[in-house]
């Protein structure tokens, strides 16, 4: 199984090291793939501002992936911009388009890559999905702490 990352869910495992672990043991114990798409990455180095607590991230990990934007992924996310558009989702946003934009490349990339599920803290990445009837689950990290019966994250804010 692969499971998409978003920024919010890096920075709450940087954040808590034995969330970290236990996470780290229940990917490598059920040969399961973390998928790390690099505008995630990018967005969690701008996020985080600690270099030395991204390294996890460059660390050899049995569990981590990361997933670059191809062409595949890329034209997903044409599509994926296109309908929004269509459906006027820009016209009523306030605030930073540019993060909307990653968070449509990340949603791109999990559809590009058939990856079923996307862990997120991120309300426009479940907005989206809801609103193009997507086939991706999105775990919400606020509401749902527990990740397949791991209670993590027990210190989100």
């Amino acid at each position: 199984m692969i499971i998409m990352a978003d920024a919010n869910l890096l920075i709450s495992l940087v954040d808590n090291r034995s969330d970290y672990r236990i996470f780290s043991q229940y990917f490598e114990r059920n040969e399961a793939i973390l998928a790390l798409p690099t505008p995630a990455v990018a967005e969690f180095l701008v996020m985080d501002e600690n270099y030395k607590r991204s390294d996890f991230l460059t660390i050899s990990s049995n569990f981590c992936q990361i997933f670059d934007l191809d062409m595949k992924s890329a034209r997903m996310t044409a599509n994926i911009f296109r309908d929004l558009l269509k459906k006027g989702y820009f016209k009523h946003k306030k605030g930073d388009k540019q993060k909307v934009k990653v968070d449509i490349q990340i949603i791109g990339m999990t559809l590009a890559n058939q990856i079923p599920k996307i862990f997120t803290g991120d309300k426009e990445i479940e907005d989206i999905i809801k609103l193009l009837n997507l086939p991706i689950e999105a775990i919400d990290i606020k509401k749902n702490n527990e990740f397949f019966d791991l209670p993590l994250f027990n210190n989100y804010k």
